[in-house]
């Protein structure tokens, strides 16, 4: 994979996260269930990891 693709996929990556902790959010807040608010903080933190180019957090978002 060269140095183009990757950041894509770095990109896509951390785009879907956001998109994954705001529908989360989205859907928690009305019902205000502070474990479902927990993950989607959770998942904000694993998706600016995943920004940062943290292997971990894109590993860890990708199995959750």
């Amino acid at each position: 994979m060269d140095i183009e693709k990757a950041n894509k996929a770095i990109k896509d990556a951390y785009i879907c996260g956001l998109g994954w902790g705001l529908l989360i959010l989205i859907f928690a807040l009305p019902n205000f269930v502070s474990l479902d608010l927990l993950g989607a903080f959770v998942i904000f933190g694993l998706a600016f990891g995943t920004y940062k180019r943290s292997r971990a957090c894109a590993v860890l978002m990708f199995i959750g």
